[in-house]
């Protein structure tokens, strides 16, 4: 059979676009062996320099924890440049006193990039109320997400900056921000609310990344509340994944005052709403799992509060995010992370928190981590343990959400002599494609019986067929198999080479 076909050269350069301009991670690990001084000024925490290939954007987020005295106002930051700007653009904390010193804390921004290099940082600032030694420690991760301009194939991220002072959220869901965009095909997409509550004591304010502008606590949310006049700054982070159809879709921060009522009924909200989209022809992975653990004992051992796998078709990198509310009783420091392993070690990075009383007893927590990965399966945990204070009854709630996403360090290209001397013998398109995947081979390839294999991402042989010597060109009927990421395998003897391509829906 021949079959005459000439490759039009958008898909050559579509293919050679996809290949050079895909989504990747960079982070640095902040680990304070030594004490922070910020009575000099604004202090630079760390920093990432980026080497953006194309046009687009960074997504950049500062997450951890951060120990200070009682008596400071502690501004953190993730920020494009060497200081911090307020409200909006940073998140603010104030500890209890000198045994209840430490808070979570998540702050994100997201910021256009031209190509070239970039420099990022994670600031740090004492504010306004200085009452404390300025002194503080940082246990976080700087994590910087790059996302191509209108490549096929590739995530896609969006932010609203949240600015809302003085939300009345009594017996109410009030919006605070809201994104929307247009799917070009089904995916899914992770939604997050994170930076600051301002609200008064008495009050117990929900806050959600939703998918409607009507909200209930069965929803998901974090909760924050005041514990007094002095202290009246909560960070929180709250994620949602949630599957998306072509079309239309539009995702909300809201903010409700519910259960304890005898505040003002008002709060004031200072962050960003975040919206990343994986088409599901996208090489990059995102899995999720709820976590709804009403009563978990921490006492002890290490406990699993949720695990999941990913399968690497190649090496590359995976942030694994842990976010919620943990509520506990007082008298114990309860640890929670997002780990590579069933445990976790302080080094490898933790956040921790408190309750103050019986009654303020609840905290929103973040942790991220990001690992290098080598091609196969790997599993991620969410963990908790009540560790160092351990007064109270070690019984803790913790609601909250378990996020891996796979990002591939490179597209499968050949990496060897005789694999780029094969790879140079064809071409396949249309990339994507939805039914009939064609090679077309050079009169040197053609010449030859060749083996054309179909994998998938985890590396398991899905179709099989082969061209017959003399022929040019080889159909390869593609409509049967699952829309995403599939491996195309070329074998000339004792020759191969791999190009990857993205099947979707007939």
């Amino acid at each position: 059979m021949k079959i005459s076909f000439l490759i039009p050269a958008f898909f050559l350069f579509s293919f050679i676009e996809a290949t050079a301009q895909q989504s990747f991670v960079r982070n640095k690990n902040i680990i304070s062996n030594s004490v922070i001084d910020l009575n000099t000024g604004t202090v630079v925490v760390d920093s990432l320099l980026l080497d953006v290939p194309a046009d687009g954007y960074v997504l950049l987020e500062f997450v951890g924890y951060c120990t200070a005295s009682a008596g400071d106002r502690i501004v953190l930051a993730a920020s494009d440049a060497p200081q911090v700007n307020y409200n909006e653009d940073c998140v603010m904390m104030k500890v209890a006193n000198s045994d209840q010193n430490r808070i979570s804390f998540s702050h994100s921004r997201l910021y256009p990039v031209q190509t070239g290099t970039h420099d990022f940082y994670a600031m740090a600032e004492r504010y306004l109320e200085t009452q404390g030694n300025g002194k503080i420690y940082v246990y976080a991760t700087l994590c910087a997400t790059y996302f191509p301009n209108n490549v096929a194939g590739q995530p896609q991220v969006f932010q609203h900056n949240v600015d809302q002072s003085d939300v009345l959220a009594w017996n109410n869901t009030k919006v605070v921000g809201q994104v929307g965009f247009t799917a070009p095909a089904s995916g899914k997409v992770m939604v997050r609310l994170d930076g600051t509550c301002v609200s008064t004591p008495g009050d117990r304010i929900f806050l959600a990344a939703t998918n409607g502008a009507s909200w209930d606590m069965q929803s998901g949310s974090v909760s924050v509340e005041a514990i007094s006049n002095e202290l009246l700054y909560n960070p929180f982070s709250h994620s949602r994944i949630f599957d998306v159809d072509p079309g239309f879709n539009l995702f909300y921060g809201v903010v409700s005052n519910m259960v304890e009522t005898d505040g003002s009924g008002t709060a004031s909200v200072y962050g960003s709403l975040t919206v990343v989209y994986y088409p599901e022809t996208s090489p990059v992975q995102l899995l999720s799992d709820s976590i709804v653990a009403p009563e978990v004992q921490l006492d002890g051992p290490v406990t699993v509060l949720a695990q999941k796998t990913i399968n690497a078709p190649v090496a590359g990198k995976v942030i694994v995010r842990f976010d919620g509310t943990c509520e506990s009783t007082p008298g114990d420091r309860i640890v929670l992370a997002s780990s590579y392993w069933e445990g976790w070690i302080p080094n490898d990075g933790a956040t921790a928190v408190e309750a103050y009383d019986e009654d303020v007893n609840g905290q929103t927590f973040s942790h991220i981590r990001v690992y290098d990965v080598a091609p196969g399966e790997h599993s991620y945990y969410a963990v908790g343990q009540n560790w160092v204070e351990t007064d109270g009854n070690g019984i803790a709630g913790v609601y909250g959400n378990l996020t891996v996403q796979f990002f591939p360090a490179e597209a499968l290209v050949p990496t060897t002599e005789a694999e780029a001397t094969i790879a140079s013998q064809f071409t396949i398109a249309p990339n994507p494609v939805t039914d009939m995947l064609y090679v077309q081979c050079t009169d040197e390839l053609a010449t030859d019986e060749v083996r054309l294999e179909v994998f998938d991402t985890s590396g398991k042989l899905i179709l099989s067929t082969t061209k017959p010597a003399g022929e040019q060109v080889a159909e390869v009927p593609v409509n049967m198999l699952p829309a995403g990421l599939h491996v195309l395998r070329v074998v000339k003897k004792d020759k191969v080479s791999v190009r990857n391509f993205v099947k979707t829906r007939s």
